[in-house]
């Protein structure tokens, strides 16, 4: 088994997802972690180069972990974003690869914006699944702030209205959650941080 296939199982074992439009920080949180437990760090955060004076054995090995480091975050990632970021010229260069990612993921251009509010708009909560609902909703409302999307109040320098995305969130609550609808509703002018506590309590 190759370095980069003994990465992907290995990160696999340790939990860490495989990416894709819709869970950018539970993955990069995962890898970063991961990366730091096998002091792997400095391949994607730090300037980590090939010695200039090493032994052939040293270099050899130098390339061996950098590969490795790159299969791990290739192994975790799914067919769309594989095909996108997954190259020639950063398979063995797990710094670049992962800066692709990033810059793609953290983007503040307004297509990436409106991918990841539709991604919020698509949310819905059954019966029963409050806790996974809120969970959700925590995790999109994190990457309104990846992408440079601005949640406040007039008239602040603000994208979208604090009120309006509260309302927004409300009007996923399923049927069964009438009577917590209403109890929110009585609250106005609501605030995502406080409805957000509200149904997670």
């Amino acid at each position: 088994m190759g370095p980069e296939a003994l990465a992907g199982s290995e990160a696999q074992k340790n939990g860490i997802p495989i990416l894709s439009d819709n869970n950018y920080s539970e993955w990069d949180a995962s890898i970063r972690a991961f990366f730091l437990f096998i002091g792997f760090l400095d391949y994607v955060d730090g300037d980590l180069s090939a010695p200039s004076e090493a032994t052939p054995e040293l270099l050899m090995k130098y390339k061996e972990l950098t590969q490795k480091a790159a299969g791990v975050i290739c192994q975790s990632l799914d067919t769309n974003n594989r095909a996108k970021f997954w190259n020639k010229l950063n398979k063995k260069n797990p710094k670049v690869l992962y800066n692709s990612i990033t810059l793609y993921y953290q983007s503040n251009q307004s297509k990436n914006q409106a991918r990841v509010f539709c991604n919020l708009q698509a949310i819905s909560c059954k019966d029963k699944e409050l806790k996974n609902f809120i969970s959700n909703v925590r995790v999109k409302l994190m990457h309104l702030n990846f992408v440079g999307i601005k949640v406040g109040k007039p008239p602040a320098n603000i994208d979208i209205s604090d009120e309006l995305l509260s309302e927004i969130i409300v009007s996923k609550l399923s049927n069964g959650y009438d009577n917590l609808q209403i109890i929110i509703s009585e609250q106005r002018p609501l605030e995502t941080q406080r409805i957000v506590a509200k149904i997670d309590d």
